[in-house]
């Protein structure tokens, strides 16, 4: 290759790449946290129309940051309506300072009633949920895996009856990462049969990670 050629290529590459002012701009704007998009949430309930699939009036479902393309929320009718979930008789609490109370959500339970009373921070990178009767009075409830599997953290409830009291909440955070935080876990919740007064509001948060520009 000539000597002329390479200065042409080198006079080229030069005059394409951004001023230097442009380029501390870009480094500004894009090496610091992005936020990405918030992971998936699956509810299934006895009296959903197939033809129209809507959310029961009793919960809601917020995402931070949604894909433009793609599906965050998926519903289905709930095949457990007549089912015995388990055939457990234990009735378990937590933190509604019974004497059924437990100190901590276990990774798998199986009973006939399960009821959540109070503010929890659940750091299971898996947690499958199994009742016959599982009970929400103005519970709070923070999934936050202690690892990131991404597609893999997962939190499964199945119930034949979701029973509802006063305003609960479920918020699915990302394990954290040292650049910030993973996808949530994805919520399996089969509601089997709404009931009580009150409400559910699910809220799913994006990941967050960091874009490094040299």
């Amino acid at each position: 290759m000539s000597k002329y050629l390479i200065s042409l290529i080198c006079l080229t590459l030069t005059a394409c790449a951004p001023p230097s002012e442009d380029l501390n701009d870009i480094k500004k704007t894009h090496s610091k946290p992005q936020m990405g998009f918030s992971g998936l949430v699956i509810i299934q309930h006895s009296e959903l129309d197939t033809a129209s699939p809507q959310l029961p009036p009793q919960i809601s479902v917020d995402f931070e940051k949604q894909t433009s393309t793609g599906r965050h929320l998926m519903l289905y009718k709930s095949p457990v309506r007549l089912q015995l979930i388990s055939t457990s008789s234990d009735f378990v609490s937590l933190g509604c300072n019974e004497s059924t109370d437990i100190e901590q959500m276990p990774d798998f339970i199986n009973v006939d009633t399960l009821k959540i009373c109070d503010r929890h921070q659940i750091t299971h990178n898996n947690l499958n949920i199994v009742a016959n009767r599982v009970i929400l009075d103005n519970a709070k409830l923070e999934f936050i895996p202690t690892q990131s599997k991404q597609g893999h953290n997962r939190i499964e409830i199945v119930a034949r009856t979701f029973w509802l009291e006063g305003q609960n909440k479920i918020t699915l955070i990302g394990s954290k990462l040292h650049d910030g935080r993973s996808l949530p876990p994805t919520l399996s919740l089969d509601a089997g049969t709404l009931t009580g007064a009150g409400h559910l509001k699910v809220l799913s948060k994006a990941n967050i990670f960091s874009v490094s520009i040299k």
